[in-house]
């Protein structure tokens, strides 16, 4: 039992979660005193604070599923403030007899509008020729697909364009391939999926729909690693690794139905000129020091097809998106985290017609700035405060084009701000 002291000023211990294998750090990972009610959750960047913590000795307890449980005896004095970063190890669930016992209803704060998704789960569900991030988010409960052939959020009776899609959070618009039957976020590079169907948090503003927050791997902070997948539509590689002051990872991935198609084009009409994708994700982090952390992420896809549809009709479509963003983290203080966030998303569709020498292209772009900072402040172990805003600047143009002669070319421009705080939580 811990031993405390009542009268004296408080103690708190804060620090990074990782795993042990990779050094990436783990989101929504537990952190608690044993045998007490204070305890609290890793956020987005893997990042703990436990403040209020009386004069004594208890024991700390670290813990996530699919993860070993690590448990320390640490002794608080008063007014100290504890820095443990902590390594999980993977570990195969084994489990025990099954006790059932009655209890008396307590404070549940489960929500059933929000999941977390892992890469491993995206990996292990079934899937249609390949391992998808949307569908397998499309098995879970309240969302359903539009077709076997989409890959498309219908969640809660909402559109997919009702729904906010970030990556590394960086606004990501139409984020398909192939008409909608994949998703451009690639397995090999994700390694957090968090789902919002209703009642997001306030940092992510006052949208029509849900959220789905993404974030790429850091790379393997521990040794350089690879991965390399042949698949009937696509292949992938990634490599990660550290370097002297952090840790990077770039993967790639590109359609391979150029084979099928140049064997169909001597046997039948019309085969498309062109039908392919591909994407590249990538991820740098530094570490300036224990206190400081930057971190640049971009992404780029594009879909290109080119299809002759008769004699003289053609039909070409490039479409696809680019995004970047650069993230500052930084510890103010052992119970003050904050971090600050500059993006950038661009979008791109041109769809082309021709017939019978005559064409019509039309041009599509939304290009999407934005700033985000956000602040947490855990002054006890019952109490936290966060705040933050989000700022942007969007612009979306239209140009058509008929026989080569401009005919439409409109531009609409418009800014943003959200504020989200400050925001009590007991």
């Amino acid at each position: 039992m811990p031993t405390q002291a009542f009268g004296q000023e408080r103690a708190s211990i804060s620090g990074y979660v990782t795993e042990s294998t990779t050094g990436e750090t783990i989101l929504g990972a537990n952190v608690y005193l044993k045998d007490t009610s204070s305890g609290s959750v890793t956020n987005n960047s893997g990042y703990y604070i436990i403040s209020g913590i009386r004069q004594g000795s208890y024991t700390v307890v670290w813990s996530f599923i699919g993860y070993e449980e690590v448990q320390r005896a640490i002794t608080f004095e008063p007014g100290q403030s504890l820095r443990v970063d902590v390594e999980l190890t993977p570990s195969n669930l084994s489990l025990q007899e099954l006790v059932v016992e009655a209890d008396a209803l307590g404070d549940d704060r489960q929500s059933i509008g929000s999941a977390q998704v892992t890469t491993k789960l995206v990996k292990q569900v079934p899937a249609v020729l390949q391992a998808d991030v949307f569908r397998s988010i499309q098995l879970l409960p309240g969302i359903k697909a539009a077709s076997d052939f989409s890959s498309g959020l219908y969640i809660r009776g909402g559109s997919p364009d009702q729904t906010l899609i970030l990556l590394d959070r960086t606004t990501v618009y139409n984020p398909t391939h192939f008409f909608g039957f994949f998703s451009t976020f690639n397995p090999d590079a994700i390694k957090d999926i968090r789902l919002y169907k209703g009642a997001y948090p306030a940092e992510y503003g006052g949208r029509l729909g849900s959220v789905v927050d993404i974030y790429n791997k850091d790379g393997n902070r521990n040794n350089m690693a690879g991965t390399l997948s042949i698949g009937l539509l696509s292949s992938r590689a990634s490599i990660e690794g550290p370097y002297s002051k952090g840790s990077y990872m770039l993967a790639f991935r590109r359609s391979t139905l150029e084979p099928v198609l140049a064997v169909l084009r001597n046997q039948v009409d019309n085969v498309p000129d062109a039908f392919y994708f591909y994407d590249i994700n990538g991820k740098i982090n530094f570490d300036a020091d224990a206190n400081n952390r930057v971190s640049v992420a971009f992404y780029s896809g594009v879909d290109d097809v080119k299809f002759p549809i008769g004699e003289d009709l053609r039909f070409n479509l490039n479409y696809g998106n680019r995004t970047l963003s650069t993230t500052w983290t930084r510890i103010l203080s052992p119970t003050v985290f904050a971090n600050l966030t500059l993006t950038g998303s661009n979008y791109f569709s041109t769809p082309l017609f021709e017939f019978g020498g005559t064409d019509f292209e039309r041009s599509n772009t939304v290009n999407d700035l934005s700033v985000k900072s956000d602040f947490e402040w855990m002054p006890n172990s019952v109490h936290s405060v966060r705040s933050g805003i989000w700022a942007g600047h969007l612009t979306l143009n239209l140009k058509d084009r008929f026989d080569g002669l401009e005919t439409l070319n409109s531009r609409i421009e418009t800014s943003y701000a959200v504020p989200a705080g400050p925001l009590l939580q007991a």
